[in-house]
């Protein structure tokens, strides 16, 4: 966690000097929060999960900064979910219940095709290089493990994309909707706790709420950001203090509700950089962000088949990141057939 503490305090520290720049200017322009603003975000995200579980994987060795990534999956995860339920709302604040006319089979004909391809791959691959039966694998899933390595939050996803659309179409309030799906948030929680299954399964799933509430909010925000710039960036660096708290309280005792909740919010970090900073000037970043899904969905397969490279870590490292950018775009490029 000390990665992601000098990381948000060095980031803090050069929006403060590009604010008091722009004040001295007197503009305080913003940039979008966009899609294409957020394409190298997603990308990063994509690599950083895989760093995450290649960590876990070779956590044996002990490796100095390495290491440092074995607790961050749940913030890596968190950014992502915030990123979806701000996609959401924004886009059905936008379209209205345009939005909601053939929302289930748009959503699921871009989730479902690339999902099943690779649990039947990997499936298959498991059958012929280690003779596992493929229907124990998928019966598996009632203890909460996942057939497809690291695959839990699609099931997540699906559970939120159809509590989104059900509470859509019975609340024209938005206020109302957003109240509801925070409750849906809860029963799932309560849901998993029952089932008995990992922490991980919803350790960052309020993040989705977070990101709703931040688009309904989203123009007050920047309205307040753009008259009063100093109000909200001792906000920021208020949320800032708040992490190095919970983080220095854990090294004694652990706030196990707190950091939940710290996981969620550290999403706040990116809309304001990217306020401030606009994109990540990457294209190889982009790139990795167009498919970002699918190499969410491969990258658990190579970091299990390339198992035998451990002790050669960087070759093991690289591999997984090419296979799995490879085998991403051959995935991403399939599906568009599918769907066309």
């Amino acid at each position: 966690m000390i990665l992601l503490i000098i990381f948000l305090f060095l980031l803090l520290l050069y929006i403060t000097n590009d604010i008091w720049k722009k004040r001295q200017n007197r503009v305080i322009e913003l940039h979008d929060f966009n899609v294409q603003n957020t394409l190298a975000i997603r990308g990063l995200l994509a690599l950083l999960i895989a760093l995450h579980h290649f960590s876990q994987a070779v956590d044996h060795l002990n490796l100095p900064i390495i290491r440092e990534f074995v607790p961050l999956g749940a913030v890596i995860v968190g950014v992502f979910f915030f990123l979806t339920g701000y996609g959401l709302m924004i886009s059905y604040m936008k379209k209205g219940n345009n939005y909601l006319s053939n929302f289930l089979s748009h959503r699921f004909l871009k989730l479902l095709p690339a999902f099943i391809i690779t649990n039947i791959a990997y499936l298959c691959i498991l059958s012929l290089i280690s003779h596992t039966n493929a229907f124990s694998n998928i019966m598996r899933l009632k203890d909460g493990i996942t057939p497809l390595p690291g695959s839990w939050f699609i099931y997540s996803i699906i559970y939120f994309y159809l509590a989104f659309y059900v509470t859509a179409c019975l609340f024209s309030n938005k206020k109302h909707m957003i109240i509801s799906l925070w409750g849906a948030s809860f029963l799932y929680v309560i849901i998993v706790r029952l089932l008995g299954w990992g922490n991980y399964w919803f350790m960052s799933i309020y993040a989705l709420n977070i990101g709703q509430c931040y688009a309904y909010n989203e123009k007050r925000i920047k309205s307040i950001i753009k008259t009063s710039p100093i109000i909200i960036h001792y906000s920021i660096w208020s949320l800032f203090a708040l992490y190095v708290f919970v983080w220095i309280t854990n090294q004694f005792v652990e706030i196990t509700t707190f950091n939940r909740l710290y996981y969620c919010f550290t999403s706040i970090f990116v809309v304001y950089a990217i306020y401030f900073l606009g994109a990540i000037p990457s294209k190889l970043l982009r790139l990795v962000g167009e498919v970002s899904y699918e190499f969410y969905l491969v990258h658990g397969i190579f970091i299990h088949l390339l198992g035998f490279m451990k002790e050669h870590w960087i070759l093991y490292l690289c591999t997984i990141y090419l296979s799995s950018f490879i085998t991403a775009w051959l995935l991403h490029k399939l599906c568009k057939l599918i769907s066309h």
